[in-house]
């Protein structure tokens, strides 16, 4: 009976052998659909397929990446993240927490803004608010409007050094108005 090529321990690699005595790994390397002991078609060099465009791309997945999957903004200096950069995509320049923080999380807030405003723009919307106090004792008012049965965030008000009155309320609440007619145009 012979082992398992996936089988770990014995005489066998961590990776396990194939029949041609190569190991898994090696045949990795083969594009899909691909098999036996040829090597994968030449490609032109990473550094050369490397664009702008898609520098700019991989940048704003991985914005999105890091906000839906809650990650803390160090994770881009993660080292092993660092390596596979380096190992995978030579030429993409990951990009620093500070880089990160600066300039693609606000691209993506404008980016996804300007979405809503277009799919709401002449609609009939409801406004509607929420305030509550963060961990860190700051007093968030949020507005928000609903559009077509979807939720859109208009904006967030740290009011932690206002006192919180109806008079007060009301003045945000009418700039609230204000931008939506104007920056919505609902």
């Amino acid at each position: 009976m012979t082992p398992s090529p996936l089988a770990f321990g014995g005489s066998h690699s961590r990776m396990g052998t194939r029949a041609s005595g190569r190991t898994l790994s090696q045949h990795s390397s083969h594009s899909r659909g691909r098999s036996g002991p040829y090597p994968p078609p030449a490609s032109p060099s990473p550094a050369a397929d490397w664009t702008p465009a898609k520098q700019s791309r991989l940048e704003s997945l991985i914005t999105r990446l890091t906000s839906s999957a809650n990650f803390a903004l160090s994770w881009v200096q993660n080292p092993v993240w660092l390596t596979i950069c380096d190992e995978f995509l030579p030429s993409f320049k990951p990009p620093t927490r500070r880089t990160l923080t600066s300039r693609l999380l606000r691209d993506e807030v404008k980016y996804f803004r300007s979405q809503a405003q277009q799919q709401t723009a002449n609609a009939e919307a409801t406004l509607q608010a929420d305030g509550w106090t963060g961990i860190n004792n700051h007093h968030l008012i949020a507005f928000m409007m609903n559009v077509n049965r979807e939720v859109h965030t208009v904006r967030v008000l740290d009011t932690s050094h206002e006192r919180k009155t109806a008079p007060n309320f009301l003045k945000h609440i009418e700039e609230t108005l204000r931008a939506v007619g104007e920056d919505w145009n609902c």
